[in-house]
């Protein structure tokens, strides 16, 4: 989940969500967050990405993830992007 400053989002706006792996070329994954920040990044395989959240008027967030065999269908990842550029 994706949440701003104040925990919503002004109309309108939408974050888009990116993953690249971090070794190797692989696909780039691309989605959309909902207007209350909720995504879903379906069938990842096994491996850790670098990823990206952007959105007009907001910092944007970077960072790493790995999906393992470990982690739950269902595990979250939370963070909080800051207004301004």
């Amino acid at each position: 989940m994706i949440t701003s400053q104040s925990g919503s989002w002004p109309e309108g706006t939408f974050v888009l969500f990116e993953l690249r792996p971090t070794r190797g070329a692989g696909k780039i994954r691309q989605v959309k967050a909902d207007n209350q920040g909720k995504f879903k990044v379906p069938d990842m395989p096994l491996g850790e990405y670098c990823f990206k959240a952007t959105a007009d008027g907001w910092q944007s967030v970077i960072g790493v993830v790995i999906v393992s065999k470990t982690a739950s269908r269902t595990s979250r990842v939370n963070f909080e992007m800051p207004l301004g550029v």
